[in-house]
């Protein structure tokens, strides 16, 4: 029984704003550590000699040729 008074005192309120009804002090708390945590995967990547970020594929790899199709349709 006191698992379910427990969950009954915070009760969600459905019908409420999820962006007011979150308390600040809890939202900021965690939202400070999951930016803690997190890496930031864009600042990672390798520069090239150039300067400009390295993509997924590097130059010395097979490149893709893309074909184009017509569509069909109703002409």
């Amino acid at each position: 029984m006191d698992k379910l008074e427990g969950k009954q005192e915070r009760r969600i309120d459905p019908d409420a704003n999820p962006l007011l009804s979150v308390h600040d002090e809890e939202f900021t708390d965690a939202l400070i550590e999951g930016v803690c945590k997190e890496e930031p995967k864009d600042q990672t990547k390798e520069k090239s000699l150039d300067g400009n970020l390295k993509s997924g594929h590097s130059e010395e790899d097979e490149k893709k040729v893309r074909v184009r199709r017509k569509r069909r349709g109703i002409h």
